[in-house]
């Protein structure tokens, strides 16, 4: 649980750095498209739009607000979602396949 909290603090560490860095260049695309990246921040975002709170998350607020509210960014959103979780599924299955228990 701590290797996780700490990989996902490096991640979000990583992406504000970005960000802050960047901040002259429009770069909400490039955040938008990070975030696939990353399971724990698509799920928390998803979450996130759906709630009033989504107006506090200013300009880069807008852009995930746009694209999780429309129907294609929602499937794809969650197609990215699920290829988080079947390819793990499936790398298992071919190494127990392959190992002789």
């Amino acid at each position: 649980m701590f290797l996780w909290v700490y990989f996902v603090l490096i991640f979000d560490g990583l992406v504000l750095l970005m960000m802050y860095n960047f901040s002259d260049y429009p770069i909400e695309k490039v955040v938008l498209y990070i975030t696939f990246l990353n399971l724990v921040d698509l799920g928390r975002i998803m979450v996130l739009m759906q709630t009033e709170a989504a107006a506090l998350m200013g300009y880069s607020g807008a852009i995930f607000r746009q694209f999780f509210s429309e129907w294609w960014g929602l499937i794809a959103s969650l197609l990215i979602m699920l290829v988080w979780a079947l390819v793990p599924v499936a790398i298992s299955f071919r190494m127990f396949r392959v190992k002789d228990l």
